[in-house]
């Protein structure tokens, strides 16, 4: 799974206009274990789980100035740089598709994470204007989860050798 996006864009006294651009890519093995139901001829849903390994990671923030030149940020920022998953994902399965002839099939499936995927689930919560942490009553910095789930949908199509 690759994943890249604009995370971050603004001002600073130092770089003038920037842009943060990020991009996650993840390796890992799924093993999909589905049961089938056949209601009618020619028409099937199916559901199950999936087992998701996750094997290795890789994650870079690119810096850019307002002209699209690259800015070399200080090592102190470095830290924001690393991606952790969790080894093992669970997911749940559930599909449909339609038997075309005897040896082609189509169909689709939705594949949803029970867990979230960071390894480290707690974001502390910072307030850009203040130039501090968002704090709580008792004047700690306050801490988030972050849930993110992966949500896949798959375009399945059988074919048979007879």
């Amino acid at each position: 799974m690759i994943t890249s996006r604009e995370v971050a864009s603004g001002s600073s006294w130092w770089y003038g206009d920037y842009r943060v651009d990020e991009t996650r890519v993840l390796f890992d093995i799924n093993i999909p274990v589905t049961v089938r139901f056949t209601p009618l001829p020619m028409f099937y849903v199916e559901a199950g789980g999936r087992a998701s390994f996750n094997l290795a990671t890789s994650h870079t923030l690119d810096y850019y100035d307002e002209d699209g030149n690259s800015i070399d940020v200080p090592s102190r920022y470095s830290d924001l740089d690393e991606w952790k998953v969790k080894t093992f994902v669970p997911s749940v399965i559930g599909g449909f598709g339609f038997t075309i002839n005897k040896q082609l099939e189509i169909g689709a499936r939705f594949i949803m994470d029970l867990g979230g995927i960071e390894d480290d689930d707690k974001i502390f919560l910072y307030d850009t204007k203040k130039d501090d942490f968002v704090r709580d009553a008792n004047g700690d910095p306050r801490v988030e989860t972050n849930g993110t789930k992966n949500w896949t949908i798959q375009v399945v199509g059988n074919y048979y050798f007879r």
